[in-house]
């Protein structure tokens, strides 16, 4: 997971204060009025601008969400790191966005009570009974919006917290399919190469026997020379052991991860024991065929 909120998923609602302090208010007679429309084309733009943040900030929960469900699915033990941290910071994110949803909910309720209120009136009095409902209606919705705001700033922190634990984690998706056709490339070209060593190692042994035989080496040359193939004869021989447990191990991961279109690796996962020993296997094959070049040199010097 990659995606940090650079920017405030909730955006600051510009009615957040003096929510109404653009209205037109008319004084008649010591009498206050609003028109209707004004007022009503102010709750409109502050819910909408709620009901647009809160859907940024849901949509961030929910993939946010996904990733950890899927890898809750993948993890051995739950009770350990990463996954107990993440864990820890994925309820504090469910629990701010469920605030946001209460919020905005609580938002449209007020502008629903106020469209009962106003309905077939174009204007509002200070001296008629909708002015007191009115003025709960409209300090209600400051509130609101002030704790609104507050609570995507929060919302926006805690999701940059799980953004950080998830890449700080060093977990990973690996691609099943992928994997497999790189490993079986690996193994198809690492078996070619010991066809060939063997082929080489074979002809070797009968060039060293021959030119002895017919006295063209010491004898001290010769058991140097013996003792370099027979190292190198077991080299082989171990590349061959770990290229067939890589293998076997690759049949294992395969039917563990089928039909899977991504599997977590990392600590504490179900597929990284597999991983990681398919990779020291891998790891310790190319110091053999390092020490097995250096043999072949030493073969080749007179």
């Amino acid at each position: 997971m990659k995606k940090n909120l650079n920017k405030e998923t909730i955006k600051k609602l510009a009615t957040k204060i003096g929510l109404f302090s653009l209205l037109t208010l008319v004084l008649s007679s010591c009498v206050m009025v609003y028109n209707t429309t004004d007022l009503r084309r102010n709750i409109d733009k502050t819910v909408n601008q709620a009901n647009d943040s809160y859907n940024d900030a849901n949509r961030d929960y929910q993939e946010k969400n996904k990733i950890y469900t899927d890898l809750k699915e993948n993890t051995i033990d739950q009770s350990l790191n990463p996954l107990n941290s993440i864990s820890q910071e994925q309820k504090k994110l469910e629990s701010s966005i469920k605030n946001l949803q209460h919020q905005r909910n609580k938002l449209v309720g007020n502008k629903n009570a106020f469209e009962k209120l106003v309905k077939n009136k174009d204007q509002i009095k200070s001296n008629e009974p909708e002015w007191k409902p009115f003025k709960t209606i409209k300090s209600n919705i400051t509130n609101i919006v002030t704790e609104f705001t507050n609570t995507g700033k929060s919302y926006t922190a805690k999701s940059n917290n799980i953004s950080t634990l998830f890449n700080s984690s060093k977990l990973s998706k690996l691609d099943p399919v992928e994997f497999d056709k790189q490993l079986q490339g690996n193994l198809s070209n690492l078996n070619g190469a010991l066809l060939e060593v063997n082929a080489k190692m074979k002809k070797a042994v009968n060039d060293v026997e021959k030119i002895y035989s017919m006295n063209g080496m010491p004898d001290s040359v010769y058991t140097s020379k013996k003792e370099i193939l027979l190292e190198m004869e077991e080299i082989s021989k171990k590349v061959e052991h770990k290229s067939i447990t890589i293998n076997n191990l690759n049949k294992q991961f395969k039917i563990k991860t089928l039909g899977k279109k991504t599997v977590w690796v990392g600590q504490n996962t179900k597929a990284n024991e597999l991983v990681e020993k398919i990779k020291k296997n891998g790891a310790e094959i190319n110091l053999l065929r390092n020490q097995f070049v250096v043999l072949s040199n030493k073969l080749n010097t007179p």
